[in-house]
């Protein structure tokens, strides 16, 4: 028989072992799953049934008395410990509630953000096809009494132009090689404006060509060269397009020689509008830039981890 004070010892380091066994077998059990029964049954399944296992053991160790007064205290705590347990499944479901709540919640405002992303996108992406029509139906009416063959040949490219955006309306990106087919159309339909007065090029390694960006995001900076650039000098005009890639990075420059950037932000219409779209697309991992030495150009860094190559 051990005294009273030891049994007291022994039912405190019962419960003290007891709360340390629970914490770890839950934390091991537990991990990684987020199913809602496992989530409660555990939690009740221990608190219930630890402490009674521990204190049989002490029992059978110990050889405790059953008259004794501490005895009787430590058989009379396992209804608490279940009453304890139940407490705490009840609390976690409640818990698990609220985070599933909280959760969907979320969801549904990624989903919302998503929507209203995805329509300024598109309606920044509409912005430019009437933009671009405005000047070339301009053009061609122009050219409809002095040059009918010219006039035809601007109006069959610019049907080639509209197929290649209307059918492709509900994508967000195209490949590289897409977007240079779009800019190479709108080059030549400019060139019955401008003869041979305009020349252009395209320079981009074949191994590019996959890479996905945004649709018609190009062919505004590259009208852009040409209503501020080439259309106001008389010599010859002469626009590159260069995309090379520099570690994770996209780079798409836009040369022109037509007259030097004014000092300051740009604030045409197609430099607005590709910025709009690249924050909405890319954050502040995307930016625009231009320069006027030692070459005139406008570009755009691109980060290409952002879409890993995706194939829309």
């Amino acid at each position: 028989m051990i005294s009273i004070s030891r049994i007291t010892v022994l039912i405190i380091g019962v419960g003290i072992v007891s709360l340390i066994s629970i914490f770890f077998i839950e934390r091991m059990v537990l991990k990684e799953n987020e199913n809602l029964l496992m989530s409660i049954s555990v939690p009740l399944l221990t608190t219930m049934f630890i402490p009674f296992l521990f204190l049989l053991i002490v029992d059978k160790v110990y050889k405790i008395n059953p008259s004794t007064i501490n005895y009787q205290i430590a058989v009379s705590i396992i209804p608490y410990t279940s009453l304890l347990g139940i407490v705490r499944a009840f609390t976690i479901f409640l818990s698990k509630k609220s985070e599933s709540v909280i959760r969907q919640k979320d969801v549904e405002l990624a989903k919302l953000n998503e929507l209203q992303k995805q329509a300024e996108l598109q309606s920044l992406r509409a912005r430019v096809n009437p933009h671009f029509l405005y000047n070339a139906l301009n053009s061609i009416a122009s050219l409809a009494m002095t040059d009918p063959p010219k006039t035809e040949k601007m109006a069959l490219a610019l049907s080639d132009f509209f197929k290649y955006s209307i059918n492709r309306e509900e994508k967000q990106f195209n490949s590289i090689w897409e977007e240079l087919n779009a800019v190479r159309t709108y080059f030549e339909i400019e060139k019955v404006r401008f003869g041979d007065r305009f020349s252009f090029e395209i320079e981009c390694n074949p191994e590019l060509f996959e890479l996905q960006i945004p649709q018609l995001l190009i062919q505004p900076l590259a009208e852009n060269a040409i209503k501020h650039g080439l259309s106001q000098i008389t010599e010859n005009g002469i626009i590159k397009v260069s995309i090379r890639k520099e570690e994770q990075i996209l780079n798409i420059k836009i040369y022109d020689n037509g007259p030097a950037f004014p000092e300051g932000p740009l604030s045409g219409y197609g430099i607005r509008n590709t910025q709009d779209r690249i924050t909405l697309l890319y954050g502040s991992k995307a930016v625009i830039n231009w320069e006027n030495k030692p070459e005139k150009f406008i570009g755009l860094s691109l980060p290409i981890e952002s879409h890993e190559l995706i194939k829309q």
